[in-house]
């Protein structure tokens, strides 16, 4: 093989490879948590599996109970993307606790993380501290309205529960979570226990994407009690399924109540024909879909929102190569900021009309939201002229965007405008005329008194002589 063809099979080669592992901006190395490393627990999620392994990434999978299960090795993160499918397990290994967990959203790490009705210890303290609040163990999500008849192989162990639900509540906000080819979908299927979202500071990181139904409630069936109002604690509004949590770091928790919602049985369901949006014709659920959905957005594929660059500069000069560190007080300035937001593998200009700027000392003296001026192949480029405040001191430049499923950008820039010195000033001020006028009027009095005093001297008398 001549040199010039091996260099190019070698360059193409890397290419793909490149290309097959380039789709998460955050790394590739996925750790896949089971309650046993064995071949029944692997073929339960195969399907899922298998579909990370065609987006390029490196997966390894690990028993919970494992001693080798290590998130962290001399400190450095040893994987990604963690994705825990053993909700019964009260303890995940000696080295990973609640606290761990933490460490590991800190450092940057993506979870997807599901519950069950035997929910355990450290996942269950893990999500509370994200503001997620799982119902009591033993109770399960139940809708008279919504849900799958069950076969008659099923009968023996689901009869009459209701609790295989038809989920298709998706909320209104999260539309950069999930695509509108899911909404208008096959439903979800749907097994498992329900959550809440605490009050607290939290709160506006946590983000309900599939809720229930008003006639969804949450209850223990076990021993076939009857349902009271007191006894149910998690039903209607109050009621979620799936949720996304977004840390300060743009780290990404995906929280789901159901590990079967992720499994080959659920995948392969069909539902029956005409249920929910679905046709005449019998068609799978709409799980691979939505998980592969979730999943990519939890481990940033997709609604990661990049600012290139920011530029401001005196209105009527030249973009110059790095930014002023002042300005003077009611400058005319441009204010100009580039976004893009990757998906679908690839960068594209990022459009939305919620971008702002604002001019903060303390309070913002000045907020402006920025217009669209123009498009590149990658970039939006947002710019508006503005005013500076007629207020000396030190201000913050600030650009912070933040929506449901989009990473935050955060940009700040401490920026002083200046008061004009004693000779900055224009020479005459039109303000000043009046007083002009009277230091005038003041001086040529002055002047004719003077003239007046000197030369207007009073007649001599003349004196008699003889």
């Amino acid at each position: 093989m001549r040199l010039s063809t091996f260099l190019a099979v070698t360059a193409a080669l890397t290419s793909a490879f490149t290309f097959a592992t380039a789709k998460s901006l955050t790394g590739d190395r996925l750790l896949v948590v089971l309650p046993k490393a064995d071949a029944k627990s692997t073929d339960e999620y195969s399907n899922f599996i298998d579909s990370l392994k065609g987006r390029g990434f490196q997966v390894a999978i690990e028993a919970v109970n494992a001693a080798s299960l290590k998130l962290f090795s001399y400190g450095e993160r040893q994987y990604d993307h963690l994705i825990l499918l053993a909700p019964k397990a009260k303890r995940i290994s000696p080295e990973v606790n609640a606290k761990t967990l933490i460490e590991f959203l800190d450092d940057g790490g993506n979870l997807l993380l599901t519950a069950g009705t035997d929910f355990g210890g450290v996942q269950r303290d893990f999500v509370k501290q994200l503001g997620v609040d799982f119902d009591v163990r033993g109770n399960v999500v139940i809708d008279h309205f919504h849900y799958l008849p069950l076969g008659p192989a099923q009968l023996e162990d689901e009869a009459e529960t209701h609790s295989w639900l038809l989920a298709d509540n998706f909320n209104a906000n999260a539309t950069a979570i999930v695509s509108d080819s899911v909404r208008q979908g096959a439903p979800v299927l749907f097994q498992g226990v329900a959550h809440r979202v605490l009050p607290g500071p939290q709160t506006p990181l946590v983000w309900p994407v599939l809720s229930g139904y008003p006639t969804t409630y949450s209850f223990d069936t076990s021993e076939g009690q009857s349902v009271s109002g007191k006894d149910t604690v998690l039903a209607a509004g109050k009621l979620h399924l799936v949720s996304a949590f977004q840390a300060h770091n743009n780290a990404r928790v995906v929280v789901a109540g159901s590990p079967r919602l992720f499994s080959n049985t659920f995948f392969q369901t069909e539902l029956p024909a005409g249920t929910g949006s679905t046709s005449n014709a019998q068609v799978p659920a709409g799980n691979a879909k939505f998980a592969d959905e979730i999943s990519a957005w939890a481990f940033h594929e997709k609604g990661v929102v990049k600012l290139r660059s920011v530029t401001y500069h005196k209105a009527g000069e030249p973009v110059p190569e790095k930014n002023p560190a002042s300005f003077r007080v009611s400058d005319d300035i441009v204010y100009t900021a580039e976004l893009s937001e990757y998906y679908d593998d690839k960068w594209h200009p990022f459009r939305n009309d919620g971008v702002q700027f604002e001019a903060v000392m303390i309070d913002p003296y000045l907020r402006k939201t920025l217009p669209l001026e123009r498009t590149t192949t990658i970039t939006a480029v947002y710019s508006a002229a503005l005013k500076l405040p007629d207020v000396y001191g030190v201000f913050t430049f600030k650009l912070d965007f933040l929506r449901t499923g989009l990473t935050r950008v955060q940009q700040l820039d401490i920026v002083s405008i200046l008061p004009f010195k004693h000779n900055d000033y224009p020479r005459y001020l039109t303000a000043a005329f009046p007083y002009y006028a009277s230091a005038a009027s003041l001086m040529v009095s002055f002047l004719a008194f003077c003239a007046i005093w000197l030369y207007n001297r009073p007649p001599v008398a003349k004196s008699k002589t003889g």
